[in-house]
C-alpha cells in the first residue's frame, strides 16, 4: 500500500486544499482551521465555521478508504451500545468518505472534552470496563484489518531493526507465541486505547477516539496495551497496572483463568511491540517500552 504524500509536500497551499474539503460538507464560510495533531494514520484539524459549527477534519495518510468506511461501522456500533465516539458526517454528496486533490478525508463532529495525564486506580479500572464494553459492542462486526499488535505486523517491524537490536527483541519475545496458540479469547480490539485517545471526567472515560487501529486479535492484548499507558502515567509497576485494568474488565465480562495466567506474557509482548514501533522510527520512547519488557521478563 502506498501512503498518501505528506500534506506539507503539496505544491498547492495546504489551507486551500482543506477549504475545498470542508466545502464538500458545508457552504458556510470557514473562520479558522487549526491542526490538532498528526497521528500514525491521519492528520487532524479543528475547523470553525461562521455559524459557530465546529468540525474535526481528518485527512487520511496511512488509512485506506476501506479502513475509513469500516471505522464508520465501528462508530455506529459503539453509539448503539452507549459508547461515545465522534461520528463521521455525510458530505453534500451523500458520501461519508470524500476525495479532494488525490487525498481521502472524513469530517466528524468536533467533541470538546478533557484529556488528562493523571492516573488513578479508579481510572485504570475504567480502562478495563471500557475495553470490555468495546469488545461486546463490536462483536457482530467482521474486521479483516491487521494492525500493530498482530504478530505478522510485528514481524515486519522486526525485519527493519538493526541486527544488534533484533537479537534483544527476539529474546524478549521468547515464549510469547503461546498467546496466539493457546485458545485465549479473541475480540475486535481497539488496539491503542491510551490516555491520548480518550476524554476523561471524574476518573471515567467519557469519549473514545482513533478507531483505525481496531483489529480482531487476542483480547488480553487490549488490556495490556492500555496497561502500558496506565503504568507510564502513574510511574508505577506494569504488572500492577495490568491487574488493575483486568480487574475493571472483569466487572463487565468474565475473565478466564488462562487470561489471568497469561497477563504477564501479554504485557511483555505488547511492550516489545511498542518498543519496536518507536525504535524503527528512531523515537526515544522505544527505551521506555524496552525497559518495561525487560522488567516483566525478569
Amino acid at each position: 500500500m502506498t501512503a498518501a504524500p505528506a500534506l506539507q509536500a503539496s505544491v498547492e497551499p495546504l489551507d486551500a486544499v482543506l477549504r475545498r474539503m470542508i466545502a464538500q460538507f458545508s457552504g458556510v464560510p470557514v473562520m479558522s482551521i487549526e491542526r490538532m495533531g498528526i497521528g500514525a494514520a491521519n492528520d487532524v484539524f479543528r475547523v470553525s465555521l461562521a455559524d459557530e459549527t465546529r468540525l474535526a477534519l481528518r485527512v487520511l495518510r496511512n488509512q485506506t478508504r476501506a479502513g475509513a468506511a469500516q471505522e464508520i461501522e465501528l462508530q455506529r456500533a459503539l453509539h448503539s451500545h452507549g459508547l461515545p465516539t465522534p461520528l463521521s458526517l455525510r458530505l453534500r454528496t451523500g458520501r461519508v468518505v470524500g476525495d479532494e486533490g488525490g487525498r481521502t478525508f472524513t469530517i466528524a463532529e468536533y467533541v470538546a472534552g478533557t484529556s488528562t495525564r493523571d492516573m488513578s486506580d479508579a481510572l485504570a479500572r475504567d480502562f478495563g470496563r471500557t475495553l470490555a464494553r468495546f469488545h461486546h459492542a463490536t462483536t457482530d462486526l467482521t474486521i479483516d484489518h491487521h494492525d500493530a499488535l498482530h504478530p505478522d505486523v510485528l514481524s515486519e517491524e522486526l525485519d527493519d531493526l538493526a541486527p544488534d537490536d533484533r537479537a534483544e527483541f527476539d529474546s524478549l519475545l521468547t515464549g510469547t507465541s503461546a498467546l496466539f496458540t493457546t485458545c485465549l479469547p479473541t475480540a475486535n480490539i481497539h488496539g491503542d486505547l491510551h490516555l491520548g485517545n480518550v476524554h476523561v471526567a471524574d476518573d471515567r472515560i467519557t469519549m473514545i477516539f482513533d478507531l483505525e487501529t481496531v483489529e480482531h486479535n487476542v483480547r488480553l492484548l487490549d488490556v495490556a496495551q492500555s496497561a502500558l499507558s496506565v503504568a507510564e502515567a502513574a510511574g508505577g509497576d506494569l504488572l500492577q497496572a495490568g491487574n488493575l485494568v483486568l480487574a475493571g474488565y472483569a466487572e463487565i465480562a468474565p475473565v478466564t483463568a488462562a487470561e489471568r495466567i497469561a497477563l504477564a506474557l501479554a504485557l511483555r509482548y505488547t511492550a516489545v511491540v511498542n518498543a519496536a514501533w518507536f525504535r524503527v522510527r528512531g523515537l526515544p520512547r522505544a527505551e521506555v517500552h524496552l525497559g518495561s519488557a525487560r522488567a516483566i521478563a525478569r
